[in-house]
């Protein structure tokens, strides 16, 4: 089967291999860092292939199944290296049904994990388990919305603060017709040009090209960075009852 590596959301493509095994898949999964953002598409033909795509730190993972030229995202995505692991094997061995069963599954697999771990034999021991449930939810949603798990690699570093540049912006299409921006940007430490993107999502869906960004980068390797916030115009307050303040308002207007 023919392999291809996909990074950089879309903008990087290699062919790992023409006439690839399954340990050829299985290496490339284990050499590859998932904090980032990879696509493996393994390739019968042109109109019938898996792609297996995703992160670890943000984005999740998604599977594309095409069948004779018919493309299918599923429901069910793999949580870990595992399962992907486990789909890149079934698609091998032709087990396509047993790809859909995994993932149909995952969710039932889950509740039986959860019952088996004490029996439940009072109403509220159950409600303490779906309370708990949410409130995790709930603190962990919130650490994401705030930006604080963008930074976590830099906890442990000296850092500083550039101003960057948005130089370029693009939609990627996620599952379904959810779209997510990435934006590019550019900015100088101690004379030297450097770039990055980063996912806007909903939080910084207002970024657009020719504004200005805060971020925060290791001061011993500036290509490490975080997103901290987007610069803003703050016009100054002007009374409109004064011959004054009209000369200085068509002055900034």
């Amino acid at each position: 089967m023919i392999v291809k590596l996909i990074s950089d959301y879309g903008q990087r493509e290699k062919t790992i291999s023409k006439n690839a095994e399954l340990a050829n898949v299985i290496e490339l999964i284990d050499q590859l860092d998932w904090i980032f953002f990879y696509q493996i598409v393994i390739e019968k033909d042109s109109n019938n292939w898996i792609e297996i795509g995703g992160s670890l730190f943000q984005d999740g993972f998604a599977v594309i199944l095409e069948e004779n030229g018919e493309s299918t995202i599923l429901d069910k995505a793999p949580e870990n290296i595992k399962q992907i692991k486990t789909v890149a094997r079934y698609y091998f061995e032709d087990k396509i049904h047993e790809i859909k069963n995994l993932l149909q599954k995952k969710l039932d697999h889950d509740l039986i994990s959860v019952h088996n771990l004490k029996p439940v034999s009072k109403p509220n021991q159950y409600f303490s388990i779906v309370v708990l449930m949410i409130i995790v939810s709930i603190f962990t949603l919130n650490l994401w919305f705030f930006g604080f798990l963008d930074g976590v690699h830099l906890l442990l570093s000296k850092t500083e603060y550039a101003k960057a540049e948005v130089i370029k912006e693009k939609l990627i299409l996620r599952k379904g017709t959810y779209y997510a921006k990435k934006i590019e940007f550019k900015y100088q430490v101690e004379g030297v040009d450097y770039t990055g993107n980063i996912n806007a999502g909903n939080r910084r869906a207002n970024i657009n090209v020719g504004d200005f960004i805060k971020i925060e980068y290791k001061l011993k390797d500036p290509t490490i960075y975080s997103y901290v916030g987007k610069y803003v115009k703050i016009r100054p307050s002007i009374k409109s009852n004064s011959i004054e303040a009209k000369r200085v308002k068509d002055s900034i207007y």
